[in-house]
């Protein structure tokens, strides 16, 4: 009888090791790479709770070995959504909790938006929100979050798909309470939206 415990102790502990490990994201912290939404978002419709999709843009690698295959499928939920109203900014925190292969086991993941890239097939660059340093008059754009846009003269130009200046942060944990929001995208002048297709960049977070 004694021998059976002892089994079955033991047996539960190497489950419990390995559905541990299972649960674990498979890139390490700090890992960025990028996505494509497959929906819209909207602050001013928006609500907690809500799907988000996306897709890897690229493979993933860590030490050269591809952990995540351009196409993989990223799914997570709307964490925060605030439209724009009267001294109230509008934003949406969006983190991804899993990644599903198109082929193999669902994987385990932890990763917030943090940067939001141009889009130039919608919008003309003259169109663009420009901040104070480049002659406009929006004190919105965060020149810290440079676009990848190629020019270096554009790239202190933050921007949503519907020309909104917008800035990132990533947030762990809520104030004061033990949720993840992931990586919250803000606009303090007016609402705005991410087109289904806008690519974005990913941060995987720390494990809890």
């Amino acid at each position: 009888m004694r021998k059976f415990r002892w089994f079955a102790v033991t047996l539960l502990a190497v489950f419990s090791t390995l559905s541990l490990g299972w649960a674990q994201s498979p890139l390490p912290s700090g890992t960025q790479f990028k996505a494509e939404l497959q929906q819209k978002l909207d602050s001013k419709k928006a609500k907690v709770g809500d799907k988000v999709t996306a897709k890897c843009s690229d493979n993933v690698k860590v030490s050269d070995q591809v952990v995540l295959a351009k196409g993989t499928l990223l799914q997570g939920i709307v964490t925060q959504a605030t439209p724009a109203a009267s001294g109230t900014p509008a934003t949406i925190g969006v983190l991804f909790s899993q990644a599903v292969p198109k082929k193999g086991p669902a994987l385990a993941l932890r990763a917030a938006i943090d940067k939001v890239y141009a889009d130039y097939s919608n919008s003309s660059v003259s169109g663009f929100s420009r901040g104070p340093e480049m002659g406009g008059n929006s004190a919105a754009v965060n020149s810290a979050m440079a676009m990848d846009s190629g020019d270096p003269a554009n790239a202190s130009m933050d921007r949503a798909s519907n020309g909104v200046p917008i800035g990132y942060s990533v947030q762990q944990t809520a104030a004061g309470q033990q949720s993840d929001l992931g990586g919250v995208i803000t606009s303090t002048g007016a609402n705005f939206n991410l087109d289904d297709g806008t690519h974005v960049r990913l941060r995987v977070l720390d494990p809890h």
